[in-house]
């Protein structure tokens, strides 16, 4: 799931399933979060706008890579 650089969220149609893929992407991006932002946010307990504003930052500066995921 982890990787050295980028840690992995499967998405299908721009919507993250599950919100986050793991526990241990959201404790990272929580650590992150906290480390970085001056408002810490509550990953799993936001809106999912936010969520996806969330991911699209992470997308943006390079520190998530994105792929999609068949749909069932």
């Amino acid at each position: 799931m982890i990787d050295n650089q980028n840690f992995l969220w499967r998405c299908d149609r721009a919507w993250l399933l599950d919100g986050f893929i793991d526990q241990a992407s959201l404790s990272i991006a929580r650590l992150f979060m906290r480390s970085h932002l001056r408002t810490f946010v509550e990953c799993d307990r936001t809106t999912k706008n936010t969520v996806k504003s969330i991911a699209g930052w992470f997308v943006r500066y390079g520190l998530v890579q994105v792929v999609r995921s068949p749909i069932s």
